[in-house]
């Protein structure tokens, strides 16, 4: 089914399984498959297995729900279950709670909203319109007729550039997996331990419109590394100020990555410290920690020289552990032609490792942002005393860097990151 309405494809199509997703079906169907199952004769079934069965197809499910009932009380056990449902919609039936504000907001952003699931299609078409959401849907699918999940996610690419999954259970992410797109879990659903199996785990229905915005922006990273194909490595920076998200955002893009096929390899500038008398050489204690914070030569030398000339790389390196200043931090690296390398930290982009990169993403959070998050990662562990030192060390060191090396103006992509929940793209000037 097509809504008729037109969208310019520009955005992620975001596509939802409803039970269990957005419809709290459990507070209508639980009841009533009990109470049919009672009417035809049969043992009533505990809670936990009825939820289990949810999300199955129709040919999955009603052999686990009726055994060997004749065809004739199978007819009258689905129109039980069809009037009591009836009945309860009017006093149970509901969404998650912020589900139509995520509806809306994803709407609001320009992502088109499909819907897949393994139900009816006049099913799928009674919930949304009773629940007052369907005109959100761009296209809705049933799954039912079809061999599997995955081949109707197939059928609902048609047109659009790239897609998103958001479901429960697992064929809700082994279909993603299929089709080569990422997956978000609604933790909130019937899953359980099967909400592991997605790239990415939303506890809310809010934090599934933040993981779309996250993800629109790490495709339009891998956009831009499919534009550099005919370099010899790809090579991806992450680039921002002290907290402002690096690591993760580097994590959660190569999740992103691995859905999409590419094989990667994070490398941390973290890892590439030198030793604390090294580190504090020099008399100006910025221009210092500039200077000889990282061992950027071994970096290069090791792994960014030889995979930018084609190498294989599969080597260990034993760096430095922070905390005891001494050389027992052994790391493995494993790269070839077709890894996407993503490397992350502060202080990158400049020589002798910036002409390395062939995407720059830079994470842009203004330094009151900093000291807000600083205070709530850091000083639990160091104290509060911890905070001076971002005053008079590491913010003045990120102001002379961004000063001297203007990240911002080199890089490809900027994510102002300040609402880590909303993070969006900066246009760059032309």
């Amino acid at each position: 089914m097509d809504s008729g309405r037109s969208y310019s494809p520009t955005k992620q199509l975001v596509i939802f399984d409803l039970d269990g997703t957005l419809f709290q079906s459990d507070l209508v169907w639980i009841d009533a498959i009990q109470q049919a199952l009672v009417d035809v004769g049969l043992p009533q079934k505990s809670r936990d297995e009825l939820l289990s069965y949810f999300g199955d197809s129709p040919k999955v499910l009603i052999p686990k729900l009726t055994s060997d009932l004749p065809k004739r009380k199978l007819r009258k056990f689905f129109k039980l279950v069809k009037n009591y449902g009836d009945s309860r919609m009017e006093t149970h039936g509901k969404l998650y709670d912020g589900v139509e504000n995520m509806l809306a907001d994803l709407q609001s952003q320009g992502f088109p909203v499909a819907l897949c699931t393994n139900g009816r299609s006049d099913y799928a078409e009674y919930i949304l319109k009773r629940l007052g959401i369907h005109d959100y849907f761009v296209k809705i699918k049933s799954a039912e007729k079809r061999e599997s999940k995955a081949g109707a996610i197939k059928e609902l690419l048609a047109g659009y550039p790239e897609a998103i999954m958001v479901g429960d259970r697992r064929n809700d992410f082994e279909a993603a997996r299929e089709n080569d797109i990422p997956s978000i879990a609604a933790a909130y659903g019937f899953g359980g331990d099967e909400v592991k199996l997605a790239d990415y785990i939303a506890e809310t229905p809010s934090e599934i419109q933040t993981y779309v915005k996250r993800i629109h922006i790490f495709h339009t990273v891998e956009k831009k590394v499919k534009q550099t194909q005919g370099s010899t490595a790809h090579i991806v920076g992450i680039n921002g100020v002290d907290t402002s998200g690096k690591t993760t955002f580097a994590v959660e893009m190569e999740k992103y990555l691995k859905s999409r096929g590419h094989q990667t390899m994070i490398i941390h500038l973290d890892d590439f410290h030198n030793p604390r008398d090294v580190r504090s050489r020099g008399a100006d204690p910025i221009q210092s920690y500039i200077d000889n914070a990282f061992n950027l030569e071994l970096l290069e030398k090791e792994i960014l020289a030889p995979i930018s000339r084609g190498q294989t790389l599969d080597k260990e390196l034993k760096l430095l552990e922070l905390e005891s200043d001494e050389f027992t931090n052994v790391k493995r690296y494993r790269i070839d032609k077709d890894t996407i390398v993503i490397l992350e930290g502060v202080l990158l982009y400049r020589e002798p490792i910036n002409k390395y990169f062939c995407i720059r993403v830079f994470l842009d959070v203004e330094f009151r942002e900093v000291l807000r998050r600083a205070g709530e990662r850091d000083t639990a562990r160091f104290g509060p005393e911890f905070i001076k030192r971002y005053k008079t060390k590491y913010i003045p060191v990120q102001k002379r860097y961004l000063e001297d090396c203007k990240p911002v103006e080199r890089s490809d992509v900027v994510v102002d990151n300040n609402d880590y929940i909303r993070p969006y793209l900066v246009e760059k000037p032309c």
